[in-house]
């Protein structure tokens, strides 16, 4: 696509300038040489192209690193080039949906295959999927591995199976969860229920960890967490030698 044609005086000789866009990519062309360029704004010369193009350079007949170009036409191109991205963005969300639903309905199966990595080995899977299966706890990213999926899956269903089964893996996880959380919801609502009855703290948790304090020459702190009377929790630390 065209965006402009100009002349410009380089250095004593004029040089004519097209500007297209290919997709989402500026090029300049002088006499039929191209380059990619980029576009800006400089607060006092206003909008400019920039290439690093060493053939558009070598055309042009100036010999740098890069040659800056200013025309207001490099606003009407950056402006493309937004509306372009913006467009390819929704393009792309509108097939991942599109995509997510054919998984979650049965029509496209999930695949993964075997990542045979040099500290880490196991099934992976990608994309749409791995977002769903993330969804679901049954995968979990590795840093500079990838997304790793859980091997009970394809202990049972192989390396490749539905949303449904997936499910029937993970929905009696999530169940048990859930009724874990509710029942230590229940177990620290009856501390506070205790706590404000009584008007004594009433001991949640405890756990050791190192000694916060460098001027003592303690081994392990004992930390507690009390359920206080007015609802609040209070949070002590005791040094031990």
């Amino acid at each position: 696509m065209k965006v402009a044609e100009f002349v410009k005086d380089v250095k004593g000789k004029k040089v004519i300038f097209k500007v297209l866009v290919d997709d989402q990519t500026i090029v300049l062309d002088v006499n039929g040489v191209q380059g990619t360029a980029i576009v800006g704004k400089h607060p006092q010369h206003g909008w400019y192209y920039q290439s690093y193009s060493d053939e558009l350079l070598k055309a042009i007949g100036i010999k740098a690193s890069n040659v800056a170009i200013t025309h207001e036409s490099a606003e009407k191109a950056a402006e493309i080039i937004a509306q372009r991205k913006e467009e390819a963005k929704k393009e792309a969300e509108l097939k991942r949906e599109e995509e997510k639903q054919r998984i979650i309905t049965g029509k496209q199966k999930i695949k993964v295959h075997f990542h045979d990595g040099e500290y880490l080995s196991g099934w992976e899977v990608v994309g749409v999927a791995a977002d769903l299966l993330k969804e679901l706890g049954l995968a979990r990213y590795v840093s500079g591995w990838g997304m790793i999926v859980d091997s009970e899956l394809v202990n049972r269903f192989g390396d490749e199976f539905t949303y449904q089964q997936a499910k029937e893996v993970a929905d009696p996880r999530i169940k048990a969860k859930k009724e874990k959380e509710e029942a230590q919801k229940r177990i620290l609502q009856a501390k506070f229920d205790e706590a404000k009855k009584t008007g004594k703290p009433v001991e949640i948790n405890r756990w050791t960890e190192e000694c916060s304090d460098p001027e003592e020459e303690c081994d392990l702190d004992i930390v507690v967490e009390y359920a206080m009377p007015d609802g609040s929790v209070e949070r002590l630390r005791h040094h031990t030698w």
